[in-house]
């Protein structure tokens, strides 16, 4: 299991870092209370440059579950 962690953006970006790793939705408590409990979230966060030389980070997630339904709830 991951332990939370700060991570410095910029210096993550200059290193092109990559951590990668797989949570478990027991992990993600308003996930467990959507009885997606079964389910495993993998996740790969990537330091980089983009086209234009400006440091940025990307997350591509992954939940794997034969059934899985989220509701995502956006506010201003």
């Amino acid at each position: 299991m991951l332990q939370p962690a700060a991570i410095d953006g910029l210096a993550f970006a200059r290193n092109s870092a990559v951590i990668e790793g797989r949570l478990g939705m027991e992990s993600l408590t308003r996930l467990t209370q959507s009885e997606s409990s079964r389910a495993v979230l993998d996740f790969v966060l990537t330091g980089e440059f983009n086209g234009r030389g400006k440091p940025g980070l990307t997350l591509a997630v992954d939940v794997r579950r034969s059934y899985f339904q989220v509701c995502r709830q956006i506010r201003p």
